[in-house]
C-alpha cells in the first residue's frame, strides 16, 4: 500500500481499519486499528492469542484437544489493500493472515496454507477458478407488545418473484455497489425460494482470492443489511418448511489459458458408461479430457469426509434433504440440480463449462473448505479415478434398489456422521496433512468435535423445538 493510497483513505474520511479474518468455526471476526497506526500495523501486524483460532460458534472458549494455547501469541498481518466500507465510511477493511512473526505464517494460518496448496497445483500447470453463489435470508425486527423483538422474513415471496426485489431493491443495489467497490464482480442476483431469501452470485477467481472475496461478500451483505435495519442470516436452514441457504461453488480447471472442462466427455444417453481409456494418454498419464472427470471422481469418493470441511456445523445437516436441490446424494449429472456435482454447460450447450459443488454452506471457513475440495480433487487426478455413470433426474425417485444398482448413495450430512467419515478416510487425512499442517487439522477437527458435543449436550433442545418455534434470535444472528 502506497502513501498515496493511505492519503486517499484519509481524504475519504476513513479513521479505522478492520483486520478481517475467519476462524475455524467459520465466523467472521476482526480487530480494529486507527488509521494513524496503519503504517506500523502493515509492517508488524498486531498481537493476537493463537487460541482464538480454536473458538467454537456456540461457546466463546478454546475447544479441548485443539492444541491451541492461551499463552502463545501470533501476529495478525494485513495482506491486501484496505477498502472503505460503503455502509460505514469511517471504516475500511482488509484481509489478513496469521503469522508467528511478521513474514512467517503460523502453522494454523488458513489463508497461507491454501496459498501453498495452490502453488503445488500450479507446479502441475493447472490453475483453478472458483465462483460462489451466496444465499441468505433478509430478516426484519418485529416488535410485539410486552415481548422481545422477533426476527421475521422481509417478505413471503417465491423463487425469482419481482415483488421480492422491489421490496428491498435499495438494499440489494447497495450490496451490489459495495461488492463492486471491493473489486468483486456481481454476476447475478435474484430472490430465492424461501420467504425473504436471496442469492448473489459472484465471479470466478483463483482459490485464495475467491476465499478472500467470499469472506468480504458475507461481511458486505451483513453490513449493508444492518444499515437498512435488517439482519442478513446465513444459517443453512433457519426456518423449517423454507428453503435452506447454501454457498454453492463453481469449479473450473485451466491449463495454459484453456478451460479443460470444455474437453470433458459428455454422456450420450441415459446411464452412458465412463470408459477408462477415453481420458488416458498412451503414456498412462491422464489426458486433459480426463483431468476434470478424475477431479470430480475424487470429490465423490471422499464426499462423506469432505463434508466435515464444507458442511461443518451441527446446523448443516438440516438443509441437505432429498428433492430440495441440495445435493443429498453422491451422484453427478449434466445440468442436474439434484446431484451433488452438477456439470454446467456453455451458452451453446455444446460443451461443459464448470462443475457446481453443492455440499457447502455459509458455516464453512472458505479457506479450509476450498483446501479440502482441492485435496480431494488432487487425489482423484493423481489416482486417475473414474466417474460412475451420470444421473438424470432426481435420485430420490429411483428407489433404494435402483440407486444401489447404480452406486448412488445418500449423503448423511449430520456433523456426527461427517466426523465418523473423516476418522475413516485416512487417505484424505494424509493428503490434507501433507498439504496443510497437522496442527491446523488438529485444531479444526477439535473445534467441530466440540461443537457437536455442545450441540448434543447443551443445545439439543433448540434442534428439537426448531420446527415449531424456530431458532432464537442470537443464533439467527450468529452467521
Amino acid at each position: 500500500m502506497t502513501d498515496a493510497d493511505l492519503s486517499n483513505l484519509r481524504q475519504a474520511g476513513v479513521r479505522w481499519i478492520r483486520l478481517l479474518y475467519c476462524d475455524c468455526a467459520g465466523l467472521r471476526k476482526c480487530r480494529v486499528v486507527s488509521i494513524d497506526s496503519w503504517p506500523a500495523t502493515l509492517e508488524h501486524g498486531i498481537s493476537v492469542c493463537e487460541g482464538n483460532s480454536a473458538a467454537t460458534a456456540f461457546v466463546d472458549a478454546i475447544a479441548p484437544e485443539s492444541g491451541m494455547s492461551v499463552s502463545r501469541e501470533a501476529r495478525l498481518m494485513p495482506v491486501s489493500t484496505p477498502v472503505q466500507l460503503a455502509w460505514h465510511k469511517t471504516h475500511a477493511m482488509v484481509c489478513t493472515e496469521l503469522h508467528t512473526t511478521p513474514g512467517a505464517p503460523d502453522d494454523v494460518c488458513h489463508r497461507s496454507r491454501l496459498r501453498q496448496l495452490v502453488d503445488t497445483l500450479a507446479e502441475s500447470n493447472i490453475d483453478v477458478l472458483l465462483g460462489f453463489e451466496t444465499e441468505f435470508y433478509l430478516l426484519s425486527n418485529q416488535q410485539h407488545a410486552q415481548s422481545a423483538p422477533e426476527l421475521t422474513a422481509v417478505d413471503q415471496s417465491l423463487y425469482c418473484q419481482t415483488y421480492a426485489l422491489n421490496n428491498v431493491a435499495q438494499a440489494l443495489d447497495d450490496m451490489g455497489s459495495a461488492l463492486q467497490q471491493c473489486g468483486i464482480k456481481v454476476e447475478q442476483m435474484h430472490a430465492e425460494s424461501g420467504h425473504g431469501q436471496f442469492e448473489i452470485a459472484t465471479g470466478p477467481a483463483d482459490p485464495v482470492a475467491a476465499a478472500d472475496r467470499l469472506v468480504m461478500t458475507r461481511e458486505i451483505i451483513a453490513g449493508v443489511a444492518a444499515s437498512h435495519g435488517m439482519t442478513a442470516c446465513f444459517l443453512p436452514k433457519p426456518f423449517a418448511g423454507q428453503s435452506g441457504s447454501a454457498c454453492h461453488v463453481h469449479i473450473s480447471l485451466w491449463r495454459d489459458g484453456r478451460n479443460l472442462f470444455q474437453d470433458m466427455r459428455l454422456p450420450v444417453g441415459p446411464g452412458a458408461p465412463r470408459e477408462a481409456a477415453a481420458g488416458t494418454g498412451a503414456s498412462g498419464e491422464l489426458g486433459e479430457s480426463g483431468l476434470c472427470e478424475a477431479f470430480m471422481a475424487g470429490l465423490l469418493k471422499h464426499l462423506p469426509a469432505l463434508a466435515l470441511w464444507t458442511l461443518p456445523s451441527p446446523l448443516s445437516g438440516a438443509r441437505v434433504r432429498p428433492s430440495t436441490w441440495s445435493g443429498a446424494f453422491r451422484a453427478w449429472g449434466v445440468c442436474n440440480r439434484e446431484a451433488v456435482l452438477r456439470v454446467c454447460l456453455n451458452p451453446q450447450a455444446t460443451s461443459a463449462l464448470n462443475v457446481e459443488y453443492k455440499a457447502i454452506d455459509n458455516c464453512a471457513n472458505p479457506y479450509l473448505a476450498l483446501a479440502a475440495i482441492l485435496c480431494a480433487g488432487k487425489l482423484g487426478m493423481r489416482q486417475r479415478q473414474l466417474l460412475p455413470a451420470p444421473c438424470e433426474g432426481d435420485p430420490a425417485e429411483l428407489g433404494d434398489e435402483e440407486r444401489a444398482r447404480r452406486g448412488i448413495h445418500p449423503l448423511d450430512a449430520s456433523l456426527a456422521s461427517s466426523l465418523a467419515a473423516w476418522d475413516e478416510d485416512t487417505e484424505l487425512q494424509e493428503e490434507m496433512d501433507s498439504r496443510l499442517s497437522s496442527a491446523l487439522l488438529r485444531c479444526f477437527v477439535a473445534v467441530r468435535r466440540h461443537e457437536n458435543k455442545l450441540w448434543t449436550e447443551q443445545f439439543d433442545s433448540l434442534g428439537k423445538t426448531w420446527e415449531l418455534h424456530g431458532y432464537p434470535t442470537w443464533l439467527l444472528k450468529r452467521y
